[in-house]
């Protein structure tokens, strides 16, 4: 099959939504993280023992490894936290997200006549 040159061309409206609303996840993604390790590497962060259950071959890894299982744990929360919160932050924020991709859409991107590319 042949295929002509238009077919093989991205819109650049269309890249430019997704980047729009990547850059929001972005952003939502860096934010909660920042803030999860904040919370979690505070020097005054009270610490409280629980219990987790690992698989034994992942356990037995980790310290062959001479990893630390509290801060492994606890950094691997405060990921899942972070991810959380970037999840209902967009949530949240997709009504916006959307009526922004929606203008630039219908109007291009702001300031698009300066671009230099």
């Amino acid at each position: 099959m042949v295929s002509t040159w238009r077919q093989n061309t991205i819109d650049i409206h269309d890249v430019a939504k997704d980047a729009h609303l990547w850059n929001h996840a972005y952003k939502a993604s860096q934010w909660g993280f920042k803030m999860a390790t904040t919370i979690s590497n505070s020097a005054k962060a009270a610490k409280r023992a629980t219990n987790v259950s690992l698989a034994e071959n992942l356990l037995a890894e980790a310290k062959k490894l001479r990893i630390n299982i509290s801060k492994a744990a606890e950094a691997g929360v405060a990921l899942a936290v972070a991810e959380k919160r970037a999840e209902i932050w967009l949530k949240e924020n997709w009504e916006a997200i959307q009526s922004s991709n929606d203008y630039v859409e219908k109007h291009g991107l702001p300031l698009e006549q300066f671009r230099m590319f």
